[in-house]
């Protein structure tokens, strides 16, 4: 958000969407915290939760641009890592939604990396659209989620994963601790080693059970459920014009 300390004084009320960004903007550009309030994104909630895969199997999914900020390259070096602690017995399955300018680059090092490994399978779905990703999210069997970036906000893409009760792993960047817990996921430390994204991925068993699915799909219903949280933002925004429009 460019020019903020010029049009910090000008504003009646800033909506921050996560815990993170209000507390960026109050204390780095020191925004009084009575012009500060969080108002949360939101998604639809699946109607049905999207099923693991069968044993044997570990499904993985990364929704992301193929640029350098989203550190794509770390999960391709940490599937070949987790491949080596899993074991033959278990196949790892790795399809990654989204394009962009370094798409072509990682899937030649995906090839270099993963290719020669026998029980990795990858593949890259290119730019799809938002319906298309969500399609996909429905109709396919995924145990989880992986997000590798160096900087975020919330991502949305984890909040329509959790909401289909598919659980993530992710940094804890930006907003992403307000989305990803122990319970129903698995929060990686700011910058995490490649050993520590694959200890993640090793825990297949945590992703594909049902009671942690189901706690991924309840915390978006509760904290990122689209219809209630947009209908919260509205009426706050209807009541904060009210004292405004007394003084007319």
């Amino acid at each position: 958000m460019a020019l903020k300390r010029q049009f910090r004084d000008k504003v009646d009320k800033i909506f921050a969407i996560s815990q993170a960004s209000y507390d960026y903007l109050h204390k780095e550009y020191a925004i009084s915290q009575d012009r500060l309030t969080i108002a949360r994104l939101g998604v639809r909630i699946a109607q049905e939760l999207t099923p693991p895969s069968p044993d044997g199997k570990v499904a993985i999914a990364s929704i992301a641009f193929c640029t350098p900020i989203k550190r794509i390259d770390r999960i391709i070096d940490a599937l070949a890592f987790a491949s080596e602690q899993i074991g033959q017995e278990i196949d790892i399955d790795w399809v990654h939604l989204g394009g962009g300018d370094l798409q072509d680059e990682l899937r030649t090092y995906a090839q270099k990396i993963l290719g020669k490994r026998s029980k990795v399978r990858f593949t890259f779905m290119g730019h799809l659209e938002n319906q298309e990703v969500l399609r996909y999210l429905k109709t396919h069997s995924i145990d989880v989620l992986i997000n590798t970036s160096e900087s975020e906000g919330i991502p949305v893409s984890i909040m329509e994963a959790m909401a289909h009760g598919i659980p993530s792993i992710a940094p804890a960047v930006g907003g992403i601790p307000e989305l990803v817990r122990p319970e129903h996921g698995w929060l990686l430390s700011a910058q995490p080693s490649i050993e520590e994204i694959a200890c993640a991925v090793c825990a297949y068993d945590h992703y594909k059970d049902n009671q942690t699915r189901q706690a991924a799909k309840q915390w978006i219903i509760k904290h990122f459920n689209a219809e209630s949280n947009y209908t919260s933002f509205v009426q706050q925004v209807i009541d904060d014009m009210k004292p405004v429009a007394g003084k007319e």
